[in-house]
């Protein structure tokens, strides 16, 4: 489609016509076959009256798909962008020996254009955002994944009130989680200290913008005191 015309194929000739000259073609032909006697001149005119109607409704459903790809495209321009997120918790996931899907539930996903979403895949990390629905944004984040994934095999679909991330894996590996975990025996094993900031690490790292807050928050408070000499 371009603007108003569309190109059909005519015999072996291709013809760029618009709306208008359609409308006036179906207006005219309607005249004719009103004013004809012969069956066969009304069977010929009734034939050529349909397709041009075929042609009329196909260009009209182009250009109103076009004018609300348009319209989602203003509105989001219009809204104000900001660089804060809100997490999508609201996911389900399966797997296959080739990849991951990965199911997000976001209602009014469909009203944003393509340029609103954003996947971005490493061999160990899945972020996919979604900037300006309703005034937010939105993020799902796997820091490090279970095992590695491939991002030449990954893509997304956005459907009414759902997004579909597929994940290519890495491997045929079978995931029991998405997100890398450290064993509990691994960790049994190492400092304490450290094993404890390993887990405030992860907590932060796996955490939405008001965990990693509050984890930053507590961590500051802990460096200052260590700094004046205070103990618990």
């Amino acid at each position: 489609v371009h603007g108003e015309n569309i190109l059909f194929l005519c015999g072996d000739v291709m013809t760029l016509i618009s709306l208008e000259d359609l409308s006036k073609d179906i207006e005219e032909l309607s005249a004719f076959k009103d004013k004809a006697t012969r069956p066969n001149v009304i069977r010929l005119l009734s034939l050529e009256l349909e397709k041009k109607q075929k042609q009329f409704a196909t260009l009209k459903a182009a250009e109103d798909q076009k004018a609300e790809y348009e319209r989602k495209k203003r509105e989001y321009e219009a809204q104000p962008k900001s660089a804060s997120f809100q997490t999508i918790s609201d996911y389900a996931w399966d797997q296959s020996s080739t990849k991951l899907s990965v199911f997000l539930n976001i209602s009014g996903a469909d009203e944003l254009p393509e340029s609103a979403f954003s996947l971005k895949v490493t061999a160990e990390t899945i972020e996919f955002t979604v900037m300006g629905l309703r005034g937010a944004n939105y993020r799902f984040r796997v820091p490090k994944t279970a095992y590695p994934v491939d991002p030449a095999k990954s893509s997304f679909k956005v459907k009414a009130n759902r997004i579909v991330l597929s994940i290519g894996k890495g491997d045929q590996s079978h995931w029991l989680q998405l997100n890398y975990k450290k064993e509990q025996k691994e960790l049994a094993e190492g400092d304490p200290t450290a094993n404890l900031m390993n887990m405030m690490r992860d907590m932060y790292n796996d955490g939405d913008d008001e965990t990693r807050r509050m984890i930053g928050k507590a961590w500051t408070e802990a460096q200052q005191k260590q700094l004046k000499g205070e103990t618990d």
